[in-house]
């Protein structure tokens, strides 16, 4: 049947605002977003879509919980709250607003994720894709203000704070980042919900503040040296600094922060840092960078995503900020050179002692250097087609000569042989290098680290049986080494998945050991080997959690 002219315009009028948020668990900050979002709708509709995401460390509450707990927090919001299970990301909310029939959306979003999103949402307009199909005649991403509540800071209250809140079962802290409307029993039940999520026992006191060690217990540590040492990084409590012990004291620490600030503390009132990196240490991190490298017109910038990246754990072993700290150092002392010379473009600066690799944008600007750190990550041979920055301290007797003369390759050797190896390695001739103990037998380690450096190493996963020719050049002939990290291959045989093969299954076995083995050393293994099997299956798309964690074994680090 043929439409009529309102039908047409009823149609064309019909527009929808979002917003998409984890909320685990909701504070005032995500109501915020919404009478934000109800503010910029005006007439229109808008709807607020959650994620689905559910695990002990971020994402506690379960998705009905979520929905119940939000629904009592903003009862104005509360039928604006969707409850829809095929939606599990923001585009699967595009998909599902196109199917209602709406013609034109706008998503509220923090306002360091405009880009972002405005990017990704316009990318899959009128394409079939996995995840569905949409097209709308308008798309527009808008900002709900400068804070993410789903994001660390210490700006307001978020929902990290709230978690971490919870995880001390500090009640009163907790209840500050609910709306006062929200009932005392409603609040309650909100924080053993939390606390039930991250495997805590729910509480039936509610105390007023953190409990804390008792100062002679606490004392007793520090002096028997099981509580910090100097170098530590730390996080100030009260105003969540991070900052790095200096000295140790009778029953207090001095710590400095990244801007040069030297303060005197007692032991209650810092802790080691968590084991991820927040987001918080990488503000602090950025502000380091920018005091180091302010004179030479260099400025720092992480995406949203760096974090994830720097917490993946298929880097092994995990990365941390003292690392990056360094490198900057190293950028520093080499004047940012290598920086520069890359205006307007993209590189890869590349950490030889610690492998890292930090692929990065350059922007020139009004005499200004805007470094954006896209992501990060630990790799041995990490291959790219744009221009690799290496940075490495370089050996006193040869740093003159052209090129680069890491120090590790030439430790120990006379002036004489460290120009002769340098010339080797320049050269890349096959054979022993001037200064290698066993020559006739086998290459020394700093060799093989040159052979790192070039990707002329085997990858994980293989071993080197010999060498063979490819290109013209003389490469190490590599296999697979399947059994000897005790995969059996007739069980692998059984691994079905469409979406993983089995040398993904030992990479993702090898990074296991890894980080239980670092677990062991640091006495920090609080978990089963299956929750870490877990853990790092998640990291691999489409891994079976079981399939791992039997491939593991009776293995013990």
């Amino acid at each position: 049947m043929i439409k009529n002219f309102s039908q047409y315009l009823i149609e064309e009028e019909r527009e929808v605002y979002f917003t998409f948020g984890r909320m685990n668990p909701p504070t005032i900050g995500h109501g915020k977003v919404m009478d934000m979002l109800a503010k910029k709708s005006g007439k229109s509709d808008y709807k607020v879509f959650v994620s689905q995401s559910q695990d002990a460390k971020k994402n506690p509450l379960s998705y009905s919980d979520k929905i119940k707990h939000t629904r009592k927090m903003f009862p104005k919001h509360a039928r604006n709250i969707m409850v829809d299970k095929s939606v599990k990301t923001a585009i699967n909310a595009m998909v599902a607003l196109h199917d209602q029939g709406y013609q034109s959306v706008t998503m509220v979003v923090g306002d360091d994720r405009i880009t972002e999103f405005d990017v990704l949402l316009k990318k899959y307009n009128g394409a079939q894709a996995r995840h569905g199909f949409y097209n709308f005649k308008s798309i527009k991403v808008v900002s709900a203000g400068k804070r993410d509540p789903d994001s660390a800071g210490i700006e307001g209250m978020s929902a990290s704070k709230q978690r971490e809140n919870a995880s001390n079962n500090d009640f009163v802290s907790f209840s500050q980042g609910v709306p006062k409307t929200m009932s005392n029993p409603d609040t309650r039940k909100l924080f053993n919900d939390v606390r039930k999520g991250m495997g805590l026992k729910e509480a039936s006191e509610f105390r007023n503040h953190l409990e804390l060690e008792t100062v002679s217990e606490t004392r007793e540590k520090f002096v028997q040296g099981e509580l910090f040492e100097v170098g530590d990084i730390v996080v100030i409590k009260e105003s969540e600094e991070v900052a790095t012990i200096s000295v140790l004291g009778a029953n207090y620490v001095i710590v400095e922060t990244n801007d040069g600030k030297k303060m005197r503390k007692w032991l209650e009132s810092v802790e080691l840092i968590s084991e991820d990196v927040t987001q918080k240490q990488l503000n602090d991190l950025e502000k380091f960078g920018d005091r180091l490298l302010k004179k030479f017109n260099i400025d720092i910038e992480f995406t949203r995503h760096f974090a994830d990246r720097m917490n993946d754990t298929r880097n092994s072993p995990a990365i941390k900020v003292t690392e990056l700290q360094r490198l900057f150092k190293k950028i520093a002392k080499n004047k940012g050179k290598g920086i520069k010379q890359h205006g307007d473009a993209e590189a890869v600066l590349k950490d030889m002692q610690s492998d890292l690799n930090l692929p990065v944008v350059v922007n020139y600007k009004d005499g200004e250097f805007e470094m954006v750190n896209k992501t990060i990550m630990r790799k041995k041979g990490f291959k790219t087609s744009s221009p690799v920055i290496q940075y490495e301290g370089q050996d006193p007797d040869i740093k003159d000569r052209e090129g680069t003369q890491p120090a590790r390759y030439h430790k120990g050797l006379a002036k004489s042989t460290k120009a002769k190896r340098d010339a080797h390695f320049k050269a890349k001739k096959d054979g022993p290098a001037p200064g290698d103990a066993n020559a006739k037998t086998k290459p020394s380690k700093y060799t093989k680290s040159f052979k790192d450096m070039y990707d002329e190493d085997c990858w994980d996963g293989y071993k080197q049986v010999g060498v063979k020719k490819k290109g013209g050049k003389t490469v190490p002939d590599c296999v697979a080494e399947e059994n000897s990290q005790g995969i059996n291959e007739g069980f692998m045989d059984t691994v079905k998945s469409k979406t993983i093969n089995k040398k993904q299954y030992q990479h993702a076995l090898m990074t296991l050991k890894n980080l239980l083995t670092r677990k062991s050393d640091e006495n920090n293994l609080t978990h089963s080997t299956e929750y870490y099997a877990q853990k790092v299956a998640k990291s691999y798309s489409g891994m079976d959690t079981k399939v791992l964690h039997r491939m593991l074994g009776n293995w013990k680090p």
